[in-house]
C-alpha cells in the first residue's frame, strides 16, 4: 500500500496521534480531480527545532528513511528504496513543496508548519500540516485515503518520536514493531480513523470503513486484501 515507510511507534490508546486530525478533500486541478490526504498536528517543540528535523538529510534519516540529493528549491531527492522526485517550492521554515514520484505515478506533497503557543503557554510549539495530493486512481474506490495516511500516520510518530528522544531507530526496528501487537493495533486504529475522515468527506460510511478494512488487510497481509 503506502510507499511512506514504518517507525516503531507507540500503542495507538493515547499517545501523540490521538491529536492528528485528519482530512479528506477532492479537488480539481487542470481538468483533472485529485484526491487530497491532510494530517495536522500541534508539536510542542519550536519551528525552529521542527524545520531542520524535516528537511536535513541526517535527520530525515533518523526518523524517516536515508534520502540524498539537493534538499533545496529546484533540487532533487531521492528516498532509499523508496520515493524520489523534485523539490518544488522551500520556505524556510514554513513551507516546503515535493513531487512524490514512486513507480510510474506522481504525485505531491506538501509540508507547512506555523508557530503556536503550546498548552501550557510557556514554550512555543508548532502545527505541522502534511498534504498529499494525489491524481485520480482506480485503487482510491477500492482502499479510499488509508492507503496512504496510515503510511503517513506512521512517519509521524516516527517524527515525533525522533523531536522527543533525538534517538534513531533502524529498518529492522521498525519491521520488528509492525509485527508486533502493539503495531497491528495501531495499524487497525488507523485504518478506522482514515475511514471515518474518508466518510466526514461525503462517502457513504460504509463503503468508507469497507475500503478502509481492505487497506488494513493489505498493510498487515491479511486475507482478502
Amino acid at each position: 500500500m503506502s510507499d511512506a515507510p514504518a517507525p516503531e511507534q507507540p500503542t495507538p490508546s493515547g499517545g501523540p496521534l490521538s491529536t492528528v486530525a485528519r482530512t479528506v478533500d477532492v479537488r480539481e486541478e487542470d481538468g483533472a480531480l485529485r484526491d487530497e490526504v491532510v494530517l495536522a498536528i500541534t508539536l510542542p517543540h519550536d519551528i525552529d527545532a521542527v524545520w531542520p528535523a524535516v528537511t536535513e538529510a541526517s535527520r530525515i534519516s533518523s526518523w524517516f528513511v536515508p534520502v540524498s540529493g539537493d534538499l533545496a528549491d529546484g533540487g532533487h531527492y531521492q528516498l532509499e528504496g523508496n520515493a524520489s522526485g523534485t523539490v518544488l517550492d522551500c520556505r524556510p521554515p514554513h513551507r516546503f513543496r515535493i513531487t512524490w514520484e514512486f513507480g510510474d505515478e506522481t504525485s505531491w506533497v506538501t509540508v507547512g508548519l506555523e508557530r503556536e503557543e503550546s498548552e501550557s503557554g510557556d514554550d512555543d510549539a508548532t502545527r505541522l500540516t502534511l498534504s498529499h495530493l494525489l491524481p485520480r486512481a482506480p485503487q482510491w474506490d477500492a482502499y479510499g485515503p488509508g492507503a496512504v495516511g496510515i503510511g503517513w500516520d506512521l512517519a509521524l510518530v516516527g517524527l515525533v518520536r525522533y523531536l522527543a528522544t533525538r534517538s534513531s531507530r533502524t529498518a529492522q526496528d521498525a519491521t520488528a514493531w509492525l509485527a508486533s501487537p502493539d503495531g497491528v493495533a495501531f495499524v487497525r486504529h488507523s485504518g478506522r480513523e482514515w475511514g471515518h475522515a474518508h466518510a466526514a468527506s461525503g462517502v457513504e460510511e460504509g463503503a468508507a470503513l469497507a475500503a478502509a478494512g481492505r487497506t488494513v488487510a493489505a498493510y498487515l497481509g491479511e486475507p482478502g486484501s
